[in-house]
């Protein structure tokens, strides 16, 4: 499910930002949800190839974090979707993407741009 950018240009990035953009006050809980959910997944990836590229760190809170990130797309919510629940996807994607520049660092694929737009856009 990575996104495919290699040799994209600014044109299909801007697209992608704007597929993926939770942030929107337009979009209906449903909408933030999934694609906060989308997101997640996208930065649970990143994380698993990140950790498995390291496999000299302690990853104890990365599988924690991995745990949680697939229990979060894999189970329902119990109740109607609500924004709050799409904040708590999203806060699992910021927890993701911090334990991955932990492991990792900063530098990013061009694969992992819009990840990291996306993220840098959540923490505003």
């Amino acid at each position: 499910r990575a996104l495919v950018l290699r040799g994209g240009s600014q044109t299909e990035l801007s697209s992608t930002l704007a597929s993926l953009d939770p942030t929107s006050r337009r979009l209906t809980s449903m909408e933030k949800y999934r694609r906060s959910l989308r997101i997640l997944d996208l930065a649970r990836s990143d994380l698993e190839r990140c950790a498995a590229n390291h496999p000299e760190v302690d990853f104890d809170e990365t599988r924690q974090l991995l745990v949680s990130a697939n229990e979060a797309l894999t189970k329902k919510p119990r109740t109607a979707v609500t924004n709050e629940i799409a904040e708590n996807v999203l806060g699992l994607v910021e927890k993701a993407w911090r334990a991955r520049i932990k492991v990792c660092g900063t530098a990013t694929s061009p694969d992992e741009e819009p990840l990291r737009l996306i993220v840098e856009r959540l923490a505003q």
